[in-house]
């Protein structure tokens, strides 16, 4: 709660991540409910291709990220943080590698803001 508190959000539904999540499985669900409902008399073609679209919406990373926020924001909030700090390490190798050294350093600050562990081979790589 810590981390919604800081953002200003006094709960988890004041927070707006929260509130954004809880919209997407909402609205997915409802979507998921009517497609429910009209497999119901569907002709059996017309029932494998809503059995695609409900699938595709369960296996949405729009509808996975808000379900898992929504059950742990903590340990989702985390799992965001790792995935950006992987992502800026990649960036500070990719800025290296191509010997753009401003590209690397803001990489590597933004690994740091994030509390990412820059890894020796980046330092060095700057010096």
């Amino acid at each position: 709660l810590a981390d919604v508190h800081s953002r200003g959000a006094t709960s988890l539904e004041d927070d707006p991540e929260c509130v954004e999540a809880h919209r997407i499985i909402d609205e997915t669900n409802a979507m998921l409910a009517q497609l429910m409902s009209e497999s119901q008399t569907a002709t059996k073609k017309r029932k494998q291709e809503i059995l695609k679209q409900i699938k595709t919406l369960e296996e949405s990373a729009e509808f996975k990220d808000a379900s898992r926020l929504i059950e742990d924001p903590v340990a989702e909030r985390e799992r965001r943080r790792l995935a950006k700090c992987a992502e800026a390490e990649g960036e500070a190798r990719a800025g290296l590698k191509r010997g753009d050294v401003g590209a690397a350093e803001g990489a590597v600050e933004e690994l740091a803001a994030l509390g990412g562990e820059v890894p020796r081979e980046l330092e060095d790589g700057l010096k």
